[in-house]
């Protein structure tokens, strides 16, 4: 598993965790945009596929340009 897919992996796991403080700017892009998919399905409002995939595409390049 690549880095990104982990990043992807642990921010959406921490997302559906209600107890899990919301991240800050030491996490990468790619966490904290899975980090929000977890949150807004948990709050019964899912971001619809074609913006979360144009979200995590983006989220990937901006961390790979750090």
């Amino acid at each position: 598993m690549s880095l990104a897919d982990q990043e992807f992996s642990e921010g959406y796991r921490d997302g559906r965790d209600p107890a899990s403080p919301e991240p800050n700017d030491n996490r990468s892009h790619a966490y904290r945009h899975s980090f929000a998919v977890g949150r807004a399905e948990l709050a019964g409002h899912p971001l619809p596929a074609d913006r979360s995939r144009r979200e995590a595409a983006e989220a990937q390049s901006k961390d790979a340009g750090q």
